[in-house]
């Protein structure tokens, strides 16, 4: 029996959870740092909370993205993050929203406790410098500090 690919026929190899073991996890490795972590508890969850930001929270406005930012009870922040279609094709979506939750986490400490913030991404922006879009989103949330007067 010949095959066009010149390939043998193909076997079933172990799945990953199989090769992993049964009690493999999800969750993230035990060496990353609790504080470089996003859990849920740091997210906003719900259309109701991203409503309740737009329509009582501090704005502020730069070349590639606007943050909305209001005080919560919770003592800790939360982050949520909208990129829509303006911004273009899912990766590239996808692509904004990671570079902004990883500035998020390295700059987590500088945030005032019992915030909630919303970033929404400016179509157009070049996501590809890290450096400026790190800039722009300190110097914005910088800005909601002073404001907020927290």
């Amino acid at each position: 029996m010949a095959f066009s690919s010149g390939c043998g026929p193909r076997v079933a190899g172990p799945s990953s959870r199989t090769a992993a073991g049964r009690d493999a996890s999800a969750s993230p490795p035990d060496h990353v740092a609790p504080d470089r972590r996003f859990p849920r508890s740091s997210r906003l969850t719900s259309r109701r909370q991203y409503r309740a930001i737009y329509g009582d929270g501090v704005r502020v406005r730069r070349s590639s993205l606007t943050l909305f930012s209001r005080p919560n009870d919770l003592g800790r922040c939360r982050l949520g993050i909208t990129a829509t279609r303006k911004c273009g094709h899912a990766v590239r979506r996808n692509r904004i929203k990671r570079v902004l939750r990883e500035i998020f986490r390295h700059h987590r400490a500088r945030i005032a406790t019992g915030v909630d913030i919303v970033v929404n991404a400016r179509p157009g922006a070049d996501f590809d410098d890290y450096a400026r879009i790190e800039r722009e989103f300190v110097g914005a949330l910088e800005q909601v500090v002073r404001r907020l007067g927290r």
